[in-house]
């Protein structure tokens, strides 16, 4: 019996906005992800954050009309609209925190947001204490890839980042959970693949500076990498 292969398109800080951002136009960033879901002909659009402010719910609808996707919020995002974007079958786009959904046979979590102690909500969007990211991240047992905005702290950074709550919130939930795969967004940089433990770590960027996304190929999880259509990284996950 031949087995089915599910592919998930994967995107992070699309940054869709109608402005410039030092000095590259945001406002092609949905016609592009339009154009990279009708390319690469995913099962699911897995995003993480960061969709931006520009979006009206004629793209959403435009966008879930071609693909079914999973999304979570970051912090830069017309959250009220994210909230109310559904899929073709009528449920949200949103997951909600600690949801977990079952893509090509594998178990994905999610996260929403970013870690702040002092500022729990801003122009709209919530933001989590670490304590609070941790309390939804311990309800992820069992999850094979971990989705979140947050990125952890790995040796790449070293000399160009310093840890933070948040990068040291994700890092403790990935050594609780070691899923096979933990994807992420947030830090700038076109994309970042780095080992935890037995976890796979890859951070993505997919802005319309960087114009980074991954395809998984699910159930046997394999990982590509693309900068604007063009592969630059393939790997199989143990």
């Amino acid at each position: 019996m031949l087995s089915v292969t599910t592919r998930a398109l994967v995107v992070s800080d699309v940054h869709y906005e109608l402005v410039s951002h030092h000095g590259v136009d945001e406002s092609g960033a949905f016609e592009w992800l339009f154009k990279t879901v009708k390319q690469t002909n995913p099962d699911f659009l897995v995003g993480l954050g960061d969709w931006g402010s520009a979006w009206t719910m004629s793209q959403w609808f435009k966008l879930a009309k071609l693909v079914r996707i999973f999304a979570i919020y970051g912090n830069h995002e017309k959250i009220q609209m994210l909230r109310g974007a559904v899929n073709a079958d009528g449920k949200r786009v949103l997951v909600e925190d600690g949801g977990v959904r079952v893509i090509g046979g594998l178990r994905f979590g999610f996260i929403n947001g970013i870690v702040s102690e002092d500022k729990p909500l801003k122009q709209g969007v919530p933001r989590k204490t670490a304590r609070e990211y941790l309390r939804v991240g311990s309800l992820l047992s069992g999850i094979d890839v971990l989705c979140t905005h947050e990125s952890p702290f790995v040796h790449e950074y070293d000399g160009r980042l310093r840890p933070s709550p948040g990068t040291e919130a994700v890092g403790s939930i990935i050594e609780l959970l070691r899923p096979r795969l933990a994807l992420s967004g947030h830090l700038t940089g076109p994309y970042t693949l780095a080992q935890i433990g037995r976890t796979v770590s890859l951070r993505i960027e997919s802005s319309p500076t960087e114009k980074h996304f991954a395809v998984l190929k699910l159930p046997d999880l394999s990982l590509q990498v693309y900068h604007d259509w063009d592969l630059v990284l393939e790997k199989p996950i143990s």
